[in-house]
């Protein structure tokens, strides 16, 4: 994996969370990013 993918991956889920945290408590957002950095970085 290079650091450009792994960067723009970060910004999509950077969006993600922005874009949800009206929604989304603080803990919710701290599980729903770990669930989605575990299935991006799934070889």
């Amino acid at each position: 994996m290079t650091e450009n993918f792994i960067g723009h991956n970060e910004l999509i889920v950077d969006r993600l969370i922005f874009n949800n945290a009206n929604k989304l408590s603080s803990s919710d957002l701290h599980t729903n990013y770990g669930e989605f950095i575990s299935i991006i970085n799934k070889p």
